[in-house]
């Protein structure tokens, strides 16, 4: 198939999932953190919008990712260890910070 028609094929789908409401919905883009004060947990506020949001779709929800100690941690981690996307060692190995927990406790 030429690269114009699948184009043109592929704008088709797209407007047929627009029309039934099944398109990806644009993206909400965090702007802001807010830290849990009194009962409220923590909150974010997204660009566009006023109003502040609960992150329901996060790894974070406890906000841990935003306590500073293991923010501290991390740093220390990362210059040490430096960064990387891949969270298991599977493809990247082993290291001393990834190897306890292979045995099921830091302390095995």
């Amino acid at each position: 198939m030429p690269l114009h028609n699948l184009d043109h094929s592929l704008r088709q789908e797209i407007e047929a999932l627009k029309a039934e409401g099944r398109a990806k919905a644009p993206e909400r883009i965090i702007v802001e953190y807010i830290p849990a004060r009194g009962e409220k947990g923590p909150r974010y506020k997204l660009q566009g919008f006023d109003k502040e949001y609960l992150r329901m779709n996060s790894n974070s929800y406890l906000s841990l990712s935003n306590d500073p100690e293991l923010i501290e941690a991390a740093d220390i981690a990362t210059r040490k260890l430096g960064v990387g996307l891949v969270p298991c060692g599977l493809s990247t190995g082993p290291t001393p910070i990834t190897s306890p927990w292979k045995k099921g406790s830091p302390d095995s």
